[in-house]
């Protein structure tokens, strides 16, 4: 892939199709917990603190990963040589 298409196909992937997709996952997810205890889920807990941050975080640690192995044009980076 070229220099120019990676930062730009994958910041278009991550941010408009990745994160809208995994927002809409995440919000279903929450309306069902709200179906099956009958209120909100707690909005202190931690697994509610997950499930609002992770279809952020997630796709961009992942583009971010990919924008590092794609840095060194042609070498693996000292991480990725070993097992």
């Amino acid at each position: 892939m070229n220099d120019l298409a990676f930062p730009v196909l994958g910041a278009a992937f991550v941010f408009f199709v990745a994160v809208p997709g995994a927002t809409l996952l995440v919000k279903a997810m929450l309306v069902l917990q709200r179906r099956h205890l009958g209120r909100l889920p707690a909005l202190g807990s931690t697994t509610t603190w997950l499930l609002l941050v992770a279809p952020v975080a997630v796709p961009a640690a992942w583009f971010i990963s990919a924008a590092v192995h794609q840095s060194k044009g042609g070498s693996a980076l000292a991480a990725c040589l070993q097992d």
